[in-house]
């Protein structure tokens, strides 16, 4: 692909050991959503003004387990060889709510946003769990935009 404009859209990579190259650009605002780890999308020049990289259900399930981190979710869409995501955030399982945390300049994922979002409590208590660890109005649009219903 040579130039790409998310204009608030979704890109889905659906299967596994999909490599996708945007050559010059990708910019606008929008996410590109995942079912494993091993997809990845490399962008020659990142002009997004917000990307969130979102995972399935199968991704949070990974995470879960243990066999990977909210790092490896942001890793999946790169350029100049650090994350391109603004925000990660990955789907209810299961168990759990799933996952959501910002991601910094440097690509690396804010350890202090990391929240993992519980099915069983009020939204109220994500709320209050955010304002705690001063995360950003965005990423509590975000979660609740996500249906996250309680951040733990």
């Amino acid at each position: 692909m040579q130039n790409v404009n998310l204009v608030g859209g979704n890109i889905n990579l659906e299967g596994s050991g999909q490599p996708i190259n945007v050559v010059d650009k990708l910019s606008g605002e929008g996410q590109i959503t995942t079912n494993s780890l091993d997809n990845h999308v490399t962008i020659g020049d990142d002009k997004t003004s917000n990307l969130t990289v979102n995972g399935t259900k199968e991704v949070t399930d990974t995470i879960a387990s243990g066999n990977a981190e909210l790092q490896d979710l942001a890793d999946v869409v790169k350029s100049n060889d650090k994350s391109a995501a603004d925000s990660v955030t990955s789907d209810a399982n299961d168990i759990i709510g799933g996952y959501s945390a910002e991601v910094d300049g440097n690509g690396k994922v804010v350890a202090k946003t990391v929240l993992r979002c519980r099915k069983d409590l009020w939204r109220q208590r994500c709320y209050s769990v955010a304002v705690e660890r001063r995360c950003s109005l965005e990423l509590l649009m975000r979660l609740w935009i996500y249906n996250f219903i309680v951040c733990v």
